[in-house]
């Protein structure tokens, strides 16, 4: 795969690239949506596009979004905790009018609007912290790590038409690899 890469993209692309183009490709909501059947009784298929400036854009975004998945990425600056009180997760509520979350009667997480607190298939990850928490104090790492998650959220969302769009180019070209003495996605019987 590296040296068809290479020759596609007159240099080799670096480990992290390929992982980073890998994440952002996946992660595509187009992807996820075109390819639900496959992806549900098979591994994903890559693809890679045969143009290196496809291939630099997708891996940026990818890093981008791995940015803000890892927690790395500045917090939004209309995400905050407000209000005076202990702490505690007592009782979890999204106001949808005013994008916040509120966690007892006097303090709540700004910055939440509908589409981020209802994101995640099955899995709502926003809410999912709270209620992991409900009962407990919340301390200021705590506080910190769920303003960068509802970042993470959030900048996924925006990510996705960005990431469709890379997507599209992508697939408008694609590279055919040779994994070995197979073509990608291929398995031999024997």
């Amino acid at each position: 795969m590296a040296t068809s890469l290479k020759g596609a993209y007159g240099r080799r692309p670096s480990v992290d690239e390929v992982a980073w183009y890998v994440f952002g490709a996946l992660s595509a909501p187009r992807y996820r949506e075109d390819f639900a059947a496959a992806l549900a009784i098979d591994h994903p298929r890559v693809p890679f596009p045969n143009k290196v400036e496809a291939f630099v854009h997708m891996a940026e975004l990818g890093r981008r979004l791995g940015a803000a998945h890892l927690l790395e990425a500045p917090i939004m600056h209309d995400v905050r905790f407000v209000g005076e009180g202990s702490g505690v997760v007592e009782q979890i509520r999204h106001d949808p009018d005013n994008g916040s979350v509120s966690i007892n009667v006097s303090q709540r997480f700004t910055g939440v609007p509908s589409e981020a607190w209802r994101c995640g298939l099955g899995f709502r990850p926003l809410e999912h912290f709270l209620t992991d928490r409900k009962g407990r104090r919340l301390d200021g790492a705590q506080i910190a790590m769920f303003q960068s998650a509802i970042t993470a959220v959030r900048e996924s969302i925006a990510l996705g038409p960005e990431l469709d769009a890379a997507l599209a180019d992508v697939l408008a070209q694609t590279l055919e690899l040779k994994l070995g003495a197979f073509p990608l996605g291929t398995v031999e019987d024997g």
